[in-house]
């Protein structure tokens, strides 16, 4: 499974979001960080201990543009998605690698937690408000409440390459 992480500018939650990558209990074939800052946080994988990441400097500007360049070359079958301000549980990717052993699967996701928070100026993060999205597919719900984040999903590196990856014309 390959993991891509996209940053822009904000490395103390990188440091954050790739140790949580780190900390999987079953770890990531590689690990693609797209900092679309053009490279402004390379310092901070010096500091996690992760098997294979590559580095990858962007200028897009945009999150779904920036997911797109750094899963271009990506390796594994499976994409995981990662955005620096986002943590994973430690089973995170085992749950996902589960989903994928049925090679029927083309995207899957694990639950959530959805978190508002602020960053104090010593880098400590605060949370404001939680919401945790566990569910079942529900065709009526998703009409109605579509809402996955990002860093939730894996999808099959064809299936991403099918459907030509995100769709840049959404800001977030």
């Amino acid at each position: 499974m390959s993991v891509i992480v996209v940053t822009r500018g904000r490395p103390r939650l990188l440091a954050d979001a790739l140790a949580s990558v780190a900390a999987q209990s079953l770890p990531p074939l590689e690990v693609r960080v797209g900092d679309d800052g053009g490279g402004s946080s390379v310092g901070v994988a010096e500091k996690v201990p992760l098997l294979e990441l590559t580095w990858l400097p962007l200028d897009c500007g945009q999150a779904g543009t920036a997911r797109n360049a750094a899963a271009a070359g990506a390796t594994g079958d499976v994409l995981a998605f990662l955005d620096d301000d986002d943590l994973w549980r430690a089973d995170h990717l085992q749950g996902l690698a589960r989903a994928f052993d049925d090679p029927g699967v083309g995207l899957a996701w694990r639950d959530c937690d959805v978190v508002r928070e602020a960053v104090r100026s010593d880098g400590e993060r605060v949370v404001l408000d939680r919401r945790t999205l566990a569910r079942d597919w529900d065709d009526a719900l998703m009409r109605s409440d579509d809402y996955l984040p990002p860093s939730a999903v894996g999808i099959r590196r064809s299936v991403f390459e099918t459907v030509g990856g995100f769709d840049t014309s959404f800001r977030y």
